[in-house]
């Protein structure tokens, strides 16, 4: 069953519970396979996101379910979720010395900036004399 069209208008946000479902781009006639998703998995977002028509059609490749969140509510979740990712990013910035100089509004900006990541113990995290 196909779910979502390319070149449709998005509207839903889906979430995999069960199956596979697979993504296939037409560019220019030829059509491909561009990803799969499986239990877990979700696709959608890129038209709700970004107010463009659907990038890709997505087909079940075995029974499947499915939940879907409409665009309203996943904007609504989306922009909650960055706000108080920001408002924490704000607050640790605040208590940096070396930023203490900056205007809220330059805060805010290194805050929208900043992505968050880990690492395991004992790995390595910045090397001497290398770029990456």
């Amino acid at each position: 069953a196909t779910t979502i069209k390319q070149g449709e208008e998005g509207d839903n946000f889906y979430i995999l519970e069960r199956g596979i479902a697979d993504g296939f781009k037409d560019d220019g006639g030829a059509m491909h396979k561009a990803l799969q998703v499986g239990p877990g998995g979700s696709f959608g977002e890129l038209a709700l996101m970004y107010g463009q028509t659907r990038q890709a059609t997505g087909k079940a490749t075995s029974d499947w379910k499915w939940w879907a969140i409409d665009r309203k509510t996943y904007r609504h979740i989306l922009l909650d979720t960055m706000a108080r990712k920001r408002k924490t990013y704000e607050s640790f910035l605040e208590r940096g010395p070396i930023l203490e100089a900056l205007s809220s509004y330059e805060r805010a900006s290194v805050a929208e900036a900043l992505r968050e990541r880990s690492f395991s113990s004992g790995e390595v995290i910045i090397r001497r004399g290398r770029a990456r």
